[in-house]
């Protein structure tokens, strides 16, 4: 025998050697691969809001910065003391911004602007307010919301927009819509396993998802700020339709 070959002979020996010395990896019985049933089930119903927001604003001009500024103080603190006498339960207000911007000469030019001079002429001060009402019965919250815009507006609001209606914290509809999908995955999972022979013994996993959408567009009618008297402005909030769905993996066994 060449000493080369046996070298290699004396090292495979030793590999084998070494090899059968090692420990075996034990696998538990928590990491064999489950059996699994993967359904998803859907469930859906149709509610009415129980939540609405809006933001209102004061925009004001001046020659100055604090003529405009006190010209927006006063009309905003008439706006915000007339919401409040309401006396709507719930009622949150919250400013949203406040902005201090210069009208320059080229904004009241008539097309095409001449850029040679652009001197301020004037100042705009906006005060953006953002009402929330929360947890208000279906019923009120339409009049609710329209007491809102018109009071802001009569007020000396001049701008008003973003109205959502939409559900609370406190809502359940949610959650009922849930359990309605959770019911119809396990149903789905039942009847798998019989159909296969088996039977539905746990769940291994289980993902969620809930989320509302208006059935109809909510709707304010043209509301006017100027004028002396005026119908109360008309406001639709629609329903919303709830919808959720669930991701199920159950475990079976004979």
């Amino acid at each position: 025998m060449s000493l080369t070959r046996f070298f290699r002979n004396t090292l495979a020996a030793l590999s084998i050697g070494l090899i059968a010395l090692l420990p075996l990896p034990a696998m538990a019985d928590d990491e064999l691969p489950a059996q699994i049933i993967q359904v998803q089930g859907n469930g859906s119903i149709t509610t009415q809001p129980d939540a609405f927001s809006v933001q209102v604003s004061v925009q004001t001009e001046g020659k100055t910065v604090e003529a405009a500024r006190n010209s927006n103080s006063q009309k905003m603190n008439a706006v915000i003391q007339r919401l409040k006498a309401l006396n709507i339960p719930n009622l949150n207000l919250k400013t949203a911004g406040f902005y201090v911007s210069p009208i320059r000469e080229s904004e009241r030019m008539p097309s095409p602007r001449s850029t040679k001079t652009d001197n301020i002429i004037a100042y705009r001060v906006v005060n953006q307010l953002a009402v929330k009402l929360e947890n208000a019965s279906p019923e009120a919250l339409s009049t609710y919301a329209s007491q809102v815009l018109d009071t802001a507006l009569a007020a000396g609001a001049n701008e008003a927009g973003g109205i959502n209606f939409y559900l609370s914290k406190n809502n359940t509809a949610q959650q009922e819509a849930l359990e309605l999908a959770i019911k119809q995955a396990r149903q789905i999972a039942d009847t798998a396993a019989k159909a296969a022979g088996v039977r539905v013994t746990g769940i291994y996993n289980m993902e969620t998802q809930a989320s509302y959408m208006p059935l109809q567009r909510s709707y304010v009618g043209a509301a006017m700020a100027e004028a002396k008297s005026y119908a109360p402005t008309p406001v639709e909030t629609g329903d919303l339709e709830v919808s959720a769905s669930v991701t199920v993996r159950y475990i079976f066994a004979q």
